[in-house]
């Protein structure tokens, strides 16, 4: 029995699948190493954006958002911002209530200072005499 052409066809064409099939695995092969390659790139780039997330923080820090003193900002930072007025006088304001403390008695006292003033606050005169109760502080 004799081949005819359609005999070599097939053949040539069985070649070309086989050849066909080896260029498909190795193309695989290169897609499952830049697959690999990739991942490990991935997880480079979120290592790495980490750490700029954490420098950036360190350089955005000044004075007014950290506990560094005002002489550590650089020469670009802006300054700091005045404190909200409330419209209210300071101190104790009306109405609030007085918080002192109570003077200790007087024998339980360690030691006493005397300090007796030599002069009118008010009208400069010389002042003479003993107050037989004076002010305790």
């Amino acid at each position: 029995m004799a081949r005819d052409w359609r005999d070599d066809r097939i053949d040539e064409l069985e070649r070309e699948n086989a050849a066909l099939r080896a260029e498909i695995r190795e193309q695989q092969a290169v897609i499952e190493t830049r697959q690999e390659t990739l991942a490990v790139l991935e997880q480079r780039v979120e290592q790495l954006e980490a750490e700029l997330r954490g420098l950036q923080a360190v350089l955005g820090r000044n004075s007014g958002n950290s506990s560094k003193p005002p002489s550590s900002d650089p020469p670009d930072a802006p300054p700091p911002a005045p404190p909200k007025r409330t419209g209210r006088k300071r101190g104790g304001q009306p109405g609030h209530e007085k918080h002192s403390r109570e003077l200790v008695p007087p024998e339980r006292v360690n030691r006493t200072i005397v300090v007796k003033p030599e002069a009118c606050r008010r009208c400069g005169d010389p002042l003479t005499g003993d107050d037989p109760a004076p002010h305790r502080h």
